[in-house]
């Protein structure tokens, strides 16, 4: 768990566990979820029924006088294959991958910096 905040002010808290458990989970299937919450409402990517869920009490995101969730069902694709497939054709055809090392280092830092504020007990500023 990490509390991150930005230049602008905003505050955001991110959240990764294998802990949180779930009906599901505690069956022994895995349950793969995004959530992102703001002040305008909630998006949620449901891993299991693949579907990805709209909610805001927003007047203008409602349907009628009442709040509503909106869902999206994208065609669906198996992450960990696509990802696997398109590592491989990077090394066939000696193209870099979309997720590039270089493109990830920011992450691997906010990453590292979560782990020495816990060490420390000290908030980390990233430039």
């Amino acid at each position: 768990m990490a509390l991150v905040e930005f230049p602008d002010g905003l505050i955001a808290t991110l959240i990764e566990s294998f802990m949180m458990k779930t009906l599901i989970t505690a069956s022994g299937e895995e349950e793969h979820t995004l959530r992102i919450d703001g002040e305008l409402g909630s998006l949620q990517v449901d891993g299991r029924r693949r579907r990805i869920s709209v909610f805001s009490e927003q007047a203008r995101y409602q349907v009628g006088a009442a709040p509503t969730a909106h869902e999206v069902q994208p065609a669906w694709r198996d992450p960990f294959e696509s990802e696997a497939r398109h590592f491989f054709s990077c090394i066939q055809n000696g193209v870099e991958p979309i997720t590039s090392g270089r493109s990830q280092r920011r992450n691997l830092e906010l990453v590292l910096a979560a782990y020495e504020s816990m060490a420390s007990g000290a908030p980390i500023t990233l430039r």
